[in-house]
């Protein structure tokens, strides 16, 4: 058999019909959903939840003011630690309703 010079990585292709279907926020935000927990801890899980991500802005549902608070001094951290676990840089703004 010859090699193809065209030939690419599954996870490549993978990645690029994700990138032209514009299907990578959503595929993200499913991922940092079902994760939430186990970056966070149980007590920010319980009382906040992701609720939208598009072009790096992350929407957060947080249920307590005190909490609400510690996210919005925290912001910076909680960003490093999102994209820290997704290995690429897919939170740039946290914004908290």
């Amino acid at each position: 058999m010859t090699n193809r010079t065209n030939d690419i990585p599954l996870s490549e292709a993978i990645s690029r019909m994700l990138k032209s279907y514009q299907l990578s926020d959503k595929v993200q935000m499913a991922d940092l959903v079902n994760n939430w927990e186990k970056l966070f801890g149980k007590t920010m899980a319980k009382y906040s939840r992701p609720i939208f991500l598009n072009n790096g802005d992350l929407k957060i549902k947080v249920d307590q003011a005190p909490l609400r608070s510690q996210i919005h001094y925290n912001e910076a951290k909680v960003i490093d630690i999102i994209n820290e676990y997704f290995k690429a840089i897919v939170v740039k703004k946290i914004i908290l309703i």
